[in-house]
């Protein structure tokens, strides 16, 4: 457990974090730290903005890029946990997990990590959006409260990473 723990920054469950792992395996390259510049919530979607120090090729930056989409995913349960929503693990997205979270405009919802995920390597940050699957626009015109939850939750929890 205590390489697991430091590998994925202490996250409850190897279950939660398989998808991280598998992504880690797959897509290898040198582990980084990246940095929470921005979480904010927008329209019914959580923006996050990752930054790294080290100068990275455009391969090596994109592996980075994957490694935190995947970690991020997989921290959505969490970070819902920690701001008191409930929440539980939702049906597959193609190959990444979901989280079905109870929203005020809707009985519940599934989040995930919002692709495509963009990076910009002069810039050095990855940029990333969580929020529902599937929506319906009148969904975000009302409350923001969930998505404010999760991200002063992500900011807390997540603000520094090495993935």
């Amino acid at each position: 457990m205590g390489f697991f723990s430091k590998l994925v920054g202490g996250l409850p469950t190897s279950a939660e974090f398989r998808h991280y792992l598998e992504e880690f395996t797959q897509v290898g390259g040198a582990r980084r730290t990246v940095t929470l510049m921005e979480a904010a919530s927008t329209l019914g979607f959580v923006s996050l903005v990752y930054h790294w120090d080290d100068r990275l090729s455009h391969a090596d930056a994109d592996r980075l890029d994957s490694r935190l989409r995947a970690y991020v995913v997989c921290a959505i349960g969490q970070a819902a946990r920690h701001a008191g929503l409930s929440v539980r693990p939702g049906p597959p997205h193609g190959r990444r997990p979901s989280w079905i979270v109870n929203l005020p405009q809707s009985s519940s919802s599934v989040i995930y990590g919002l692709g495509p995920c963009s990076f910009d390597v002069g810039q050095q940050v990855c940029e990333l959006g969580v929020g529902p699957i599937v929506f319906s626009p009148a969904d975000f015109l009302g409350d923001d409260t969930v998505t404010t939850c999760l991200a002063a939750s992500f900011k807390a929890l997540f603000s520094e990473l090495t993935v």
